[in-house]
């Protein structure tokens, strides 16, 4: 006898059919795994030995595994279920630890809050919208001599002398809320508890509580939180020290009208010196700016003479000469500005340009020497406001000290680099041997040199100062990547909306 539930209508042969696999249990029934078009029954058998029959019934396997996916998924959810139970607990045990240590904290820096005020060593004041004191800590009480219960409900005013400051006095008796200014480091005089004076520092600010903006209006309605802060510093050490530094000064004047008289003959004579020292300086500073382009008209000159033959490559040079003589009297022309005002007539110069006409004047040199020169200028044209001439001034003088610190040393590299952020800023920095630290601090006084006597008179850096300064700029000296000295001028960027 046989039944199923699949699509065994007829078993004519069921050795045809294939067992995967058989099980004989204990209770008499076979089990066996049965496959057919990639489909698979299981199959119960039991015999029957009174009537010499084998019962067997086949069930789709697929119903098997249907109530094994459905108990997995009942197990799952609720491992899930029982984990956010676990979950929710430790959540709750954290959020009482948390409050716990909240309260903890808050504790601690309520305590940390009273020692701080009662340590202070400025006196401190709470007073309410009435002027009456609220509050006050262990300095207060000890710079007015005063205890506890005797200036708390007090009026603040009481505690500061009427001919102190009127406006300190006008502020403690009338503490408009609305219209109320903080008042603060204002010098008044205070009454202690026996009746002296004494010299203090006031200041005055509201005070509101952090809480939020709902319940600080309801308190401002309700008049609790008009409170205001008072600080209190006893300036006697201080009002002290003034009255004897007066008594000094007082001395002093007497003793000053007295070297005055002794001084006033020498300072004449000294004023004739200085004007020989000056017109002597200002001698040497003229050398000393007229030597390069001389120098460089004089090499000009050599090259013409060797370009004789070649009369298109004379004229430049002939060109660069009339340039230099040029500039040569703009220089000239200056000098009494540079001696004694610093030129008002300004214009916008390109600093581009300016550098490019100084390099001119030691492009030869520059080629004899074998110097790497390198030159970082930004693409748009950036404006100055001073002269051309004061400008080429100080990148020559710049650029040829470069050059002279890198006489002995090898390989010779020169850097050129304008960078443009708030100011314009060009820095020049060579590979030579640095400047001396001691030479640092007095690098751009005047006769102040690192050369040897007859290569200069230290000059250069003085006037570069000078001007720069009459350019309302700056210039900062330090040391660069390259080994040697890298000076850096500041200039106020010009722009087109100025």
């Amino acid at each position: 006898l046989f039944f199923s539930t699949g699509s065994f209508q007829r078993f004519e042969n069921l050795q045809a059919q294939a067992r995967v696999s058989s099980h004989d249990l204990s209770n008499g029934v076979t089990t066996a795994l049965w496959e057919k078009d990639n489909h698979h029954w299981l199959a119960r058998s039991v015999s029957l030995d009174d009537l010499a029959w084998e019962v067997t019934v086949l069930n789709d396997t697929d119903v098997v595994n249907k109530n094994v996916r459905n108990a997995t998924l009942f197990s799952f959810g609720g491992c899930i279920a029982f984990g956010l139970l676990m979950l929710l607990f430790r959540e709750r045990q954290l959020k009482l630890r948390s409050q716990n240590e909240t309260r903890q904290a808050l504790a601690r820096n309520e305590a940390q809050q009273k020692a701080i005020i009662n340590h202070a060593q400025v006196g401190l004041l709470l007073i309410d919208s009435q002027g009456l004191i609220r509050f006050a800590n262990k300095m207060a009480l000890q710079q007015f001599a005063v205890l506890m219960k005797l200036i708390l409900n007090r009026p603040i005013a009481e505690l500061v002398v009427e001919e102190g400051d009127p406006l300190v006095n006008r502020l403690l008796t009338n503490l408009d809320w609305d219209a109320f200014s903080p008042l603060i480091g204002y010098e008044s005089v205070g009454v202690r508890g026996d009746g002296t004076e004494f010299p203090l520092m006031i200041s005055v600010r509201k005070m509101l509580p952090e809480i939020s903006p709902t319940l600080k209006e309801l308190a401002l309605e309700k008049d609790e939180s008009r409170q205001f802060l008072v600080t209190v510093i006893d300036i006697s050490r201080r009002k002290g020290l003034e009255m004897e530094l007066k008594r000094a000064n007082n001395s002093l004047e007497t003793k000053v009208e007295e070297r005055t008289k002794a001084l006033s003959e020498a300072q004449n004579e000294l004023i004739q010196a200085g004007k020989m020292a000056a017109l002597g300086r200002m001698s040497t500073a003229v050398v000393h700016e007229l030597n390069q382009p001389l120098t460089a008209i004089r090499n000009y000159v050599a090259i013409c003479k060797q370009l004789l033959n070649k009369p298109e490559m004379l004229t430049e040079n002939l060109t660069e000469i009339d340039l230099l003589t040029q500039h040569m009297a703009q220089i000239t022309s200056q000098l009494k500005t540079y001696a004694y005002k610093k030129p008002e007539d300004k214009q916008p110069v390109s600093i581009q340009m300016v550098i490019e006409h100084s390099l001119l004047l030691f492009k030869k040199r520059i080629a004899d020497e074998q110097v790497e020169l390198t030159t970082r200028l930004p693409e748009k044209v950036l404006y100055v406001l001073g002269d051309n001439a004061r400008l080429e001034q100080v990148m020559v003088n710049l650029i040829n000290n470069g050059l002279d610190a890198m006489r002995a040393q090898s390989p010779r590299q020169l850097s050129i680099e304008v960078v443009c952020k708030e100011k314009v800023l060009i820095t020049i920095s060579d590979s030579g041997t640095g400047i001396a630290e001691e030479l640092l601090d007095s690098l751009f006084d005047p006769f102040v040199t690192s050369k040897k006597i007859g290569d200069g008179l230290g000059l250069g850096l003085a006037i570069v100062k000078s001007i720069i300064r009459d350019l309302e700029g700056d210039i900062v000296v330090g040391q660069c990547q390259l080994g040697g000295a890298s000076f850096t001028v500041i200039l106020p960027l010009f722009s087109e909306e100025h």
